[in-house]
């Protein structure tokens, strides 16, 4: 077994730990894909042969998935020997292998395929459906398997949060993070926070009642278009506000 040495910022400590549920949410800068990636990285070295997945909600093409940040990782930790990069997937040490998938494209009986897979980790999974959760959940069932999610908290309701922060199921570890816990938090994001807190002071501080009221403006003149559905295209586009680019969004009800 091959033992990696990864600076990993005290936060993420505790999902170093086995756990059938790992989960870390924060908004952009707090390093919560780049720990997941060293991490997936890392027990594919150290566990010959792990059968690994990458998910989101929605994915179209590879220029979607995780793929591009987990070769980086790869590449900076000087492993590539071990691992073989491919168009679709990631050969590692073993016979092992990276996959990535949307859970969009998936019904009950092709995500089958996923059976003997030890590790999936969903990304961006704020976006996951509840039907998504539901469908991934039993077909990680290897021995020891991990189920990991990575996402910036938007609703309540989002199947993500209400599953591993409201519900809190047996054997789950979950942590908040911001870009406060991320010692190496890069400079120009450091840059565009000032910028934010200097021009946009009361945006900064009240990101989320803005939202909401814009929402509600728009829904008003939008009969029939349900408020979460604007509400989550303001948040993906935010033109208005940029610190939501890397600050947590609240939870709304």
């Amino acid at each position: 077994m091959s033992i990696l040495k990864i600076p990993t910022a005290k936060v993420f400590e505790p999902l170093l730990q086995p756990a059938r549920y790992k989960g870390a949410f924060g908004g952009r800068g707090s390093g919560k894909s780049h720990f997941f990636g060293e991490l997936l990285v890392e027990m594919c070295q150290a566990e010959r042969g792990t059968l690994a997945v990458c998910i989101r909600e929605a994915q179209r093409t590879l220029a979607q998935s995780s793929k591009r940040l987990i070769e980086g990782k790869i590449a900076s930790l000087g492993i590539g020997r071990g691992f073989k990069l491919y168009s679709d997937k990631i050969a590692t040490p073993g016979d092992g292998v990276i996959i990535f998938r949307g859970m969009m494209d998936h019904t009950a009986d092709s995500i089958k395929s996923l059976e003997g897979f030890k590790v999936a980790w969903v990304d961006e999974a704020q976006s996951l459906s509840a039907h998504s959760l539901a469908l991934l959940r039993p077909t990680i069932r290897a021995p020891g398997s991990e189920l990991w999610a990575s996402w910036n908290p938007r609703r309540k309701s989002d199947a993500i949060d209400d599953f591993l922060r409201g519900r809190k199921p047996p054997g789950s570890i979950v942590i908040g993070a911001s870009w406060r816990d991320n010692p190496w938090f890069p400079t120009v994001l450091e840059e565009e926070r000032r910028t934010d807190l200097s021009l946009y002071p009361d945006r900064y501080n009240h990101i989320e009642a803005i939202i909401d009221a814009r929402a509600q403006a728009v829904a008003a003149e939008s009969p029939g278009v349900p408020i979460s559905v604007i509400r989550n295209l303001l948040i993906a586009r935010a033109p208005a506000c940029p610190c939501t680019q890397y600050l947590q969004l609240g939870r709304a009800e």
